[in-house]
């Protein structure tokens, strides 16, 4: 009997020091899941307090000019993409004119400003290509639109318009809309190694497609008045002609003007070049029949996300020459290009 009851003592006093580990186990987990959750509250709470001291991520844009549509469109894509990302400080410089110099001047005075982005067009490749390479040395990544740096490895990626490929397919747009056959003039701003390039891509197409065209090349002007006296210089000298591309802005504005004072307008087919509030109001009003599109708009949108990309994770996200698929506008698109074109008049005018 007494062994009896001393088994059930020892037995009793084994549970109770069993009940008292898995109590003092449960307990322990218990405070070990509060101290997890509590060390990743923290966590967390340092990471918002270091992303709120590091501030919004600083990109500065070169639009080449300040006053230009073209430059306001880059503009309007670049802002879109910034505030679609949130945190994101962009601001916006360029020489009023576009003067060379005072941009390479501009790009200096950013890099010195420690920004963590930079986008330009090296519009005149050579003059570019150091203040690029000190950005680099600055650990500050540069993106580039619509023209391309004489030395590719300095940029992290480009965005822009395939130039041989739009010069080709509107041979072809045009040709098409002269029937096969006519004279067609084609209008450049100058004479840099770039435009040599789209005049020659352009009439060797012409060449080989469309033999029964004739095309007869004139350089403008940045004056409206003096471009508009070397486009009446060539209907007077060539009244036979049917067509005329314009491959810089506002020339087929200037050309479609000319054609309707000296009474062609109806017997010609004009295109013109980037996506810009006369452009499109010319093509509605069956002025001028097509628009070529740079995508400059689209440029901008795509390098702020390049930069903003690469400082994440030292990739782009794009391939590192983004080409946008070569785009000519016509009456079939208004809807779709006249939001562009209203962000951009509405950014000009500070709405």
């Amino acid at each position: 009997m007494k062994k009896s009851i001393l088994l059930i003592t020892v037995i009793i006093t084994v549970l109770s020091m069993l009940t008292l580990v898995l109590l003092s186990g449960c307990k322990t987990a218990a405070e070990e899941t509060t101290a997890e959750t509590t060390a990743a509250a923290e966590t967390t709470a340092a990471a918002e307090t270091t992303a709120a001291a590091a501030g919004p991520v600083k990109i500065f844009l070169n639009t080449g000019d300040l006053l230009s549509e073209f430059a306001f469109s880059l503009h309007a894509g670049a802002l879109k993409a910034a505030t679609e990302a949130g945190n994101v400080e962009l601001t916006k410089d360029a020489s009023e004119s576009g003067n060379v110099d005072e941009n390479v001047s501009i790009l200096e005075q950013a890099i010195a400003a420690k920004y963590n982005g930079i986008i330009l067009m090296p519009y005149v490749a050579d003059a570019f290509e150091e203040p690029i390479k000190k950005a680099n040395e600055a650990g500050i990544p540069v993106a580039t639109w619509h023209t391309r740096p004489v030395d590719d490895t300095v940029a992290i990626g480009y965005a822009g318009p395939d130039q041989i490929d739009y010069a080709e397919q509107s041979a072809m747009w045009i040709a098409e809309k002269m029937g096969g056959k006519g004279k067609v003039q084609i209008l450049f701003y100058g004479s840099s190694d770039q435009e040599r390039l789209i005049s020659k891509a352009f009439q060797d197409k012409m060449k080989e497609q469309y033999p029964e065209i004739t095309v007869v090349e004139d350089i403008g002007t940045g004056d409206p008045a003096k471009t508009a006296e070397v486009i009446t210089n060539r209907i007077l000298s060539d009244p036979d002609i049917n067509g005329f591309v314009g491959f810089a802005a506002y020339y087929s504005n200037t050309m479609a003007k000319v054609a309707e004072e000296q009474g062609i307008l109806d017997k010609v087919s004009i295109l013109g070049i980037d996506i810009l509030k006369s452009n499109l109001d010319d093509l509605k009003a069956g002025k001028i029949q097509g628009i070529i599109d740079q995508g400059s708009f689209k440029s901008g949108y795509v390098c702020v996300n390049m930069i903003l990309n690469y400082l994440k994770d030292g990739n782009t996200g794009y391939d590192k020459f983004y080409v946008h698929p070569t785009k000519i506008v016509t009456m079939d698109d208004i809807a779709e290009y006249q939001e562009i074109v209203d962000s951009t008049i509405n950014l000009m005018e500070g709405k």
